[in-house]
């Protein structure tokens, strides 16, 4: 009796071989490292085409952010130069005490407000969340950090800058009588830009604080703000040139 007939015969089946267990077990290592490798394959290629849409949101944020910088250095060094020429009135007409009429706007003019609204659109997606692990470039990524810490250092000079402004604003507002000119940009009463509108000097006394005070804005601009949206602006520039850039429908590096 043979094998076939002997198994049919008491009911079992033949022990397989070594080799075909080796073999299965071969076909399904190879199936799950298959489904393994493919699932890996889409969540890289996921993973890529998000990173690339991270990069050209914050191109298109940081274009935004340098406009705003930049117009921002140009105020803050026309409140440093209207600073000056009222601090060099000031000690050019003390002994005096005959200002010239134009003192009253140029320290006007040396503390309006300089604002930076920064474009966080981007910022906040890839820190809130954590998707920093994305970006494969970690000199880029380190260039991102740092950009956003100086905002937090922006932050606070803007601040110390403010509460020396609006101290200014009050005791210019008891030297001068500044009301007619406010009152005037109000109602566009007339173009102070382009007449003369030379507010009158009121309280004499308190010139010396006012010049004292402007002096004071007027370093914190110089050795502080100016110099950190310079710094903000050029870390800026210096990300968007690494970014890639969009052509043709693609993403592309510069």
């Amino acid at each position: 009796m043979d094998q076939a007939s002997d198994a049919a015969h008491t009911g079992h089946q033949p022990a397989k071989r070594l080799t075909e267990y080796l073999r299965e077990g071969l076909m399904i290592f190879v199936a799950v490292m298959l489904g393994f490798l493919a699932d890996s394959s889409r969540e890289y290629l996921g993973d890529r085409e998000q990173e690339t849409a991270y990069l050209m949101s914050l191109r298109e944020d940081l274009q935004s952010d340098t406009t705003r910088l930049h117009y921002s250095i140009s105020r803050i060094s026309r409140d440093i130069a209207n600073g000056d020429s009222a601090i060099r009135a000031y000690a050019e007409h003390r002994a005096t005490g005959r200002y010239p009429s134009r003192l009253s706007v140029w320290g006007q003019s040396a503390a309006a407000s300089v604002d930076v609204v920064f474009n966080d659109r981007t910022s906040s997606q890839l820190k809130g969340s954590g998707s920093m692990r994305l970006i494969r470039d970690q000199a880029l990524a380190t260039m991102m950090l740092a950009y956003w810490n100086n905002q937090i250092a922006l932050a606070q000079i803007h601040d110390r800058f403010e509460t020396q402004r609006m101290e200014q604003r009050t005791i210019g507002f008891r030297v001068f009588d500044w009301y007619p000119t406010y009152m005037a940009r109000s109602f566009d009463v007339i173009d102070t830009t382009r007449r003369e509108w030379q507010p009158a000097l009121v309280d004499p006394s308190g010139l010396r604080e006012f010049i004292n005070i402007t002096s004071s804005l007027r370093n914190v601009a110089i050795s502080q703000y100016l110099p950190a949206l310079r710094d903000e602006v050029k870390l800026a520039e210096q990300l968007i040139a690494r970014l890639p850039v969009r052509s043709g429908g693609r993403a592309t590096k510069n």
